[in-house]
């Protein structure tokens, strides 16, 4: 039998003139290291400029997942506000999910009334427009010794998909 299966992998990215600033960045710096005296020095920043978009592409990325345990409990990967690990969060401990959306230079300062502000965490990738989602959680006692409902608010471009699938596997609300 499977240990997890993956029910909704999503990632979201920056915007592709972000994306192609970022690359040609890193490229003019890696340019100063090959001597001009190579032939075709267009051709080696052409073959950077390649390499840069791909690794920009792949690696900033904000990645979020809802996984189904072999206990048939669902939980939330969302990751982690001061690291780039991520945390778990069990379906039966979110006590509210909704729908934002990130603007590019626009920034939103709404929370959720019931979540405590010094708890509340935006989590912001530069270049991203989009919709993301507000989760609300709250830890039961046990874990945090307190009954503080957290939230964060990350960028989710299948922001909708993953609402119908918290609501509905959501219990006690």
């Amino acid at each position: 039998m499977f240990t997890t299966k993956q029910v909704i992998t999503q990632t979201a990215r920056m915007e592709l003139w972000v994306n192609i600033i970022v690359a040609l960045l890193i490229s003019f710096f890696a340019l100063i290291f090959i001597p001009l005296s190579y032939e075709n020095p267009i051709a080696w920043f052409v073959g950077l400029s390649i390499i840069s978009y791909i690794f920009v592409y792949f690696t900033m990325g904000l990645r979020s997942r809802i996984t189904l345990h072999k206990e048939l409990t669902y939980t939330l990967s969302i990751p982690e506000h001061s690291s780039n690990s991520c945390r778990k969060i069990p379906f039966e401990y979110i006590t509210h999910v909704e729908v934002c959306e990130y603007k590019l230079f626009k920034r939103d300062c709404y929370y959720p009334d019931e979540v405590n502000n010094d708890y509340y965490y935006k989590k912001t990738m530069f270049g991203y427009q989009g919709a993301g989602l507000i989760v609300c959680y709250q830890l039961p006692k046990t874990m945090s010794g307190d009954f503080i409902v957290r939230g964060i608010r990350f960028p989710a471009p299948k922001a909708n998909e993953c609402l119908s699938v918290i609501k509905e596997n959501m219990r006690g609300v």
